[in-house]
């Protein structure tokens, strides 16, 4: 078949021959060998790739981890208000007063601003009211 072709034929004139001695025309894909020449093309561009996907990915990695740096504090903030809903309390940091109420045998819980925080029964330990324990009464006249 080769004789067809002579090396000072064109591609057009090449592709006009083939086409009026083919007994089927079709397009698809299909493999062709690469010259020594565009093999070291390919490699070339190949390590320009590789380079530039490494610089991608530790670019991509560090604005991952900024974004992250910024998600975090908002993640627990949502977290922590999405908690104080659910159970309608918030979480503080302060003094609590227990005061044992030996009329009703209750330990009451009181905050610095006097707000009843919580109580629960006494222990039997704590239902005996000892010299210590027993309210100061005022002594003004």
């Amino acid at each position: 078949m080769k004789e067809l072709f002579t090396d000072q034929m064109s591609a057009k004139e090449k592709e006009n021959i083939l086409e009026q001695h083919a007994d089927k025309i079709e397009e698809t894909d299909y493999y062709q060998v690469l010259t020594p020449d565009e093999i070291l093309a390919k490699k070339e561009q190949f390590f320009e790739n590789a380079a530039l996907r490494n610089k991608l990915e530790t670019d991509l990695k560090d604005a991952t981890a900024a974004i992250k740096e910024k998600l975090d504090p908002v993640k627990r903030m949502n977290n922590r208000l999405l908690s104080e809903i659910r159970t309608g309390q918030i979480e503080v940091y302060g003094k609590l007063y227990h005061i044992a109420n030996y009329d009703t045998s209750m330990m009451e819980t009181f905050n610095a601003s006097g707000e009843l925080i919580g109580s629960r029964r006494l222990r039997p330990d704590e239902k005996q009211a000892t010299i210590f324990n027993i309210p100061k009464q005022s002594t003004a006249f």
